[in-house]
């Protein structure tokens, strides 16, 4: 709800073509610094990573692409999922 789903795939595409290697504007400070106030916490990160890897299967990538891009995403973790402070 509320959100500008345009925008939404945009940034999306580009975060993907960085995953692969491809010019993209992100950097780890950035990441944390945008996903910072979402409160994101490990069971939806994980359930993003699924979704993201059955639409990859989806479109017939190849499984070791998958596993490289999917292994991309996953060391992104720390920099995405909320950590409460002690």
């Amino acid at each position: 709800t509320g959100v500008d789903m345009a925008r939404q795939v945009d940034h999306q595409t580009k975060f993907v073509a960085y995953l692969m290697g491809g010019p993209a504007s992100f950097t780890d400070e950035h990441l944390e610094r945008v996903h910072s106030r979402l409160n994101i916490d490990d069971e939806s990160f994980d359930e993003l990573t699924l979704v993201f890897r059955e639409t990859l299967e989806d479109h017939e990538l190849d499984e070791t692409d998958i596993g490289t891009i999917v292994a991309e995403l996953t060391s992104r973790r720390r920099l995405v999922v909320t950590r409460e402070t002690p």
